[in-house]
């Protein structure tokens, strides 16, 4: 079929009459022949469709199914009597349709004790009223058992039910199935034409893809796919572009597809800040003047975390997985035994400082000790991640996977990337740059799960025992006690003596046994 441009409502209703369905018409047409379900079965949902004429009538006729069985003057229900018969008791009418006009408040109803006349079938004539009477009957529509079942008001046996259609809201394009040709001549046109069934071939794809391989911000590159759809033998290319919308504007080429459903988009194509990339298909004709798909541009890239701020990334250490705490010997901070030995054999030593390499305590002190003539000491440095890790630190950079609009900050996505651990073999302690600095407060200064401003970067040791941070050290000793927290005279530990000593001299004596 052809699809024009003039644009119509199709209406789609389910009713049923409990009992039997005589006619259906619209707009003075008897469209019977066009409804499917059984006539005579009230629990079988009756279809039917037409296409909104406003002013024009939907008329529904039916009555109760015949039973005559009297008794002494009391009927049975449905049948007839001298008295007459209310057949609301026994029979109804329910209806439900798609254009939102479900109630039965703006139906009429005409009622007849006999066979309802083709005058009134059609909707037209007198006697039509909004007097309708609630159905006692058991009968309901299947599909939906909530729409209320009614009579015509006058209880009568017989019922036409009338709704007038309101103004058109379109819901599709009208189409059209045949050309027909008729001949004319100066008497007049020819009755019968000669046709020809449209066929209107329109080509279409479906599942347009392209798998970002280029992970450079501004760039795209890897397989643009598709897969055709109908009307795919008509077609002999299809051209790709890159656009500002999904309906081709301002594009430009991208690739051209021949004899296949892919196009290779090379490394570092450049997207301009173009937002779509659209196909067309390419007939022996033309190409065609719409595109047969668009693909919104999702700009995937790698970048440090807080390279774009309004995306909400941020720079995120890794959640610590242990517990890290005393009563478990530290052995749950995260630090496998070799990395544990690791950081245990840097404590090691006549003065042995860990420390980040930007940590100012630890510049300070190291600064003090070399005013002091003291140059023996080692130096472990070691990385640290983190919201409280030293101003200018130049941490473990965190890369979070992007995805956002070209050329815009506007991000749908930003995944932090997993941080490059050394393997789980391997000695190296500060791959993370935050387990060892946990390991570190929970061995030396007891504390369980550091974190935050619990943290601290630098760690100072003399003959193996914590003295403590960089800062403490150097604004608690002076050289004497430096040296001396230092001192190695055996069998004697002397890193515990302090003291203000008189001259600065401090003297140790030793007597032989």
């Amino acid at each position: 079929p052809l699809t024009s441009e003039e644009q119509v409502e199709e209406v789609h209703c389910n009713f049923t009459i409990a009992d039997n369905v005589h006619s259906v018409y619209y707009n003075g047409v008897d469209i019977s022949a066009s409804v499917s379900g059984p006539f005579k079965s009230w629990s079988l949902t009756k279809t039917l469709s037409f296409r909104r004429v406003e002013g024009a009538y939907l008329v529904i006729t039916g009555s109760s199914k015949e039973i005559n069985k009297c008794f002494d003057g009391v009927c049975l229900a449905g049948a007839e009597s001298p008295h007459g018969m209310d057949y609301c008791l026994i029979t109804g009418f329910g209806i439900t349709c798609d254009d939102s006009v479900n109630g039965l408040s703006a139906w009429e109803s005409y009622g007849s004790p006999d066979m309802v006349d083709k005058n009134h079938k059609a909707g037209n004539g007198l006697g039509w009223s909004d007097d309708m009477c609630n159905s006692s009957t058991g009968a309901y529509l299947v599909d939906d058992q909530e729409t209320p079942m009614v009579w015509a008001g006058s209880g009568q046996k017989y019922a036409s039910f009338r709704l007038l259609s309101g103004p058109v809201v379109p819901n599709k394009n009208l189409t059209y199935s045949h050309i027909l040709v008729y001949a004319a001549s100066t008497l007049g046109e020819q009755s019968t034409p000669a046709s020809f069934e449209i066929s209107d071939a329109a080509a279409a794809i479906a599942g347009l893809r392209l798998d970002d391989e280029d992970m450079d911000r501004g760039e795209i590159s890897g397989e643009l796919r598709w897969v055709p759809m109908s009307a795919s033998a008509q077609i002999i290319a299809y051209n790709a572009y890159l656009a500002n919308d999904a309906d081709g504007a301002d594009r430009t080429s991208l690739g051209v597809a021949l004899g296949t459903n892919l196009i290779n988009v090379p490394e570092d194509t450049l997207t301009y800040n173009y937002t779509y990339v659209v196909v067309y298909a390419v007939s022996v004709e033309a190409e065609m003047r719409e595109p047969v798909s668009a693909l919104a541009i999702d700009d995937e890239f790698d970048l440090p975390c807080d390279a774009i701020p309004d995306a909400g990334c941020g720079l995120t250490p890794p959640a610590p997985a242990g517990t890290c705490s005393p009563a478990n010997g530290c052995t749950d901070c995260d630090l496998n035994s070799a990395r544990r030995a690791t950081v245990d054999a840097a404590t090691v030593g006549t003065t042995a400082i860990i420390a980040h390499k930007d940590d100012k305590g630890t510049h300070d002190l190291m600064s003090k000790m070399f005013q002091c003539g003291m140059t023996d000491f080692a130096v472990t440095y070691m990385n640290a991640t983190g919201g409280t890790a030293p101003v200018a630190v130049e941490t473990v950079t965190q890369t979070c996977r992007f995805v956002c609009q070209p050329g815009s900050d506007v991000c749908t996505s930003c995944l932090p990337q997993p941080v490059e651990l050394p393997p789980e073999d391997s000695t190296s302690a500060d791959g993370d740059g935050t387990s060892v600095w946990r390991y570190l407060a929970c061995k030396h200064r007891n504390i369980q799960n550091a974190q935050d401003s619990e943290i601290s970067y630098s760690y100072v040791f003399g003959q193996g025992s914590y003295l403590g941070n960089g800062a403490e050290v150097a604004e608690s000793l002076n050289c004497d006690g430096l040296a001396l927290a230092a001192a190695a005279v055996s069998p004697f530990d002397l890193s515990g003596v302090v003291g203000d000593f008189p001259g600065g001299v401090c003297s140790l004596s030793a007597l032989e046994s």
